[in-house]
């Protein structure tokens, strides 16, 4: 059907993630043109991490070293530059930890002056 389309399925790049429901999950095979498709428990999409058991944790903890990494590369470039006011930082700091225009509308987010 896909190929109708002109869609073409590469079974070497091509993954399964079974949900870990139950202990036959993993009994099932899928394949395209006779090439079985590889199963994994954990994948990368959209820049989210997809588990088989549904477990958030590789996710969290991928999301909290992420604004670590961030947080540390504005500790030297914005906090400790001794050129910068302090009102600029405030507000690098008021943007970047507070939120932006995508933030929680329950959260305050920075005062508009």
């Amino acid at each position: 059907m896909y190929s109708r389309v002109g869609l073409v399925v590469n079974a070497k790049k091509t993954k399964v993630l079974p949900l870990a429901y139950n202990s036959d999950s993993y009994t099932h095979t899928f394949s395209v043109h006779g090439d079985v498709l590889q199963q994994v428990h954990e994948f990368t999409y959209l820049g989210s991490i997809l588990r088989d058991d549904c477990s958030l944790d590789s996710e969290v903890e991928h999301r909290i070293k992420a604004a670590s990494s961030a947080f540390g590369r504005l500790l030297h470039r914005v906090f400790i530059n001794h050129n910068l006011t302090i009102p600029t930082k405030v507000a690098v700091y008021n943007r970047v930890a507070r939120g932006s225009k995508f933030q929680d509308p329950t959260r305050p987010g920075p005062r508009k002056s």
